[in-house]
């Protein structure tokens, strides 16, 4: 089950989330990764805010229970967007993100 939501605003799209399985086993049938991602210009306008409650909302009707979230530590903004929706950090990941050739993320 993949999951995907696109606010729009005066036809463009402005943001989009995205669940996506962390397994194909049945085990983590309710187990999702998200992607959040925001338009600059629409930063700090609550759009964020509004995309993750609706996707947390439309994922526990489909039978997830778990969403983890894998994040840059260089951007605040989605730490705090995503502790002002319950999730909490269990730990940090090094090297996992290559931002270019040759370049680890933090």
């Amino acid at each position: 089950m993949t999951l995907t939501l696109r606010p729009m605003r005066d036809g463009a799209v402005i943001g989009w989330a995205a669940l996506k399985p962390v397994s194909k086993r049945p085990v983590y049938s309710g187990v999702t990764d998200i992607s959040i991602y925001i338009e600059e210009a629409c930063w700090g306008q609550g759009v964020g805010s509004l995309l993750k409650a609706e996707i947390i909302r439309v994922s526990e009707s489909v039978g997830v229970w778990t969403i983890c979230a894998h994040m840059f530590r260089e951007r605040k903004i989605s730490e705090r967007l995503h502790a002002n929706h319950g999730f909490r950090v269990l730990g940090i990941c090094e090297k996992q993100h290559r931002m270019e050739i040759g370049e680890y993320a933090e």
